[in-house]
């Protein structure tokens, strides 16, 4: 799996000029989606090992925190 690049993304979506009304919506049912499948995960799910591309370890428990760390991140940075 190629690894995801957000700045390219954002740039091909044209994000800047997106309704933030239709975005914040698209958001709130992204998130609704992968709190659900966070809630199916078993306890020992959580420490399952993946790989980087570039080697580092993360585990499901971590991929999930650093999620969250972006999250609160990037709604500091829209004054959110």
């Amino acid at each position: 799996m190629p690894n995801f690049e957000g700045d390219a993304v954002a740039i091909a979506s044209d994000c800047r000029h997106q309704n933030p009304a239709e975005v914040a919506l698209d958001l709130r049912a992204a998130a609704l989606a992968y709190a659900a499948a966070l809630a199916q995960i078993t306890a020992e799910q959580w420490e399952r090992t993946g790989y980087r591309s570039d080697g580092r370890e993360f585990t499901v428990t971590s991929l999930t925190r650093y999620g969250i760390h972006e999250l609160r991140h990037h709604l500091h940075d829209v004054g959110a």
